[in-house]
């Protein structure tokens, strides 16, 4: 494999609009950050950290009656909560080609 070839396989794309094209290529904008959002409206994300490192995640919410609670003979019980580990779709290094929208005329 070439080393063109072999940086068209590892380029990906992302949208930008035409402004943020216009910075890129005049030197004004050097990097990109996106806003995570919960994908669920149970949830919240937060840093967690175990022994195999800190990562950032999307937790269920811990509410009393769903997620925990007492029964009548006094004792406690729990429910296990789920998480999904939130992976950036780049990595520092990565090479990133601007996609800018765009449409045809016709008529």
């Amino acid at each position: 494999m070439t080393r063109t070839e072999l940086l068209a396989a590892s380029a990906r794309g992302m949208s930008f609009g035409t402004e943020m094209v216009q910075a890129l290529l005049g030197g004004r904008k050097s990097r990109t950050m996106r806003v995570i959002k919960p994908k669920y409206s149970n949830t919240h994300i937060e840093w967690f950290e175990n022994k195999y490192g800190k990562r950032l995640v999307e937790m269920q919410n811990d509410v009393e009656g769903e997620t925990f609670g007492k029964k009548e003979d006094g004792t406690t019980w729990r429910k296990i909560l789920w998480y999904r580990e939130l992976r950036p779709r780049h990595k520092v290094g990565d090479i990133v080609y601007a996609r800018e929208t765009w449409t045809e005329f016709l008529g």
